[in-house]
């Protein structure tokens, strides 16, 4: 009984939205979401930081280019996490360019972790997709 639940749950979800617009209120349609679609969705959202793994049978060529690609991100946020870190230091008496300095550095820093441990754990994640 359970399992069948969860294989409802797990081939379909269905989520409802509704909004105000000009003062009536309207519903959306039910979107349905499926596994692939959500492995598709994070797939695109997480590109720009090379966190994705190559799929098993790739290439050489495939391999060393996400391997070059993730090494050049890597060192995209080494680079500008210097000069927030310089900024942090050198505007400690004004508040609004401190405020914006902190905030930056750790979305920087997240996503260098992130990108760490993703990269650490490429093969778990190679075996999940």
């Amino acid at each position: 009984m359970i399992v069948k639940d969860i294989r409802k749950i797990y081939n379909r979800i269905d989520i409802q939205c509704s909004f105000y617009e000009d003062d009536v209120y309207n519903n959306c349609t039910i979107i349905m979401i499926t596994p692939v679609k959500v492995i598709n969705f994070t797939k695109i959202s997480v590109a720009l930081t090379c966190v994705w793994p190559p799929p098993p049978n790739a290439t050489k060529f495939d391999i060393i280019s996400f391997k070059i690609l993730w090494y050049m991100c890597y060192l995209s946020n080494i680079l500008l996490l210097l000069p927030l870190l310089s900024s942090i230091y050198e505007y400690l008496d004004d508040p609004v360019i401190l405020a914006k300095s902190v905030c930056l550095c750790c979305a920087v820093l997240q996503v260098t972790i992130k990108m760490m441990v993703c990269y650490i754990r490429q093969n778990c994640f190679q075996v999940c997709i």
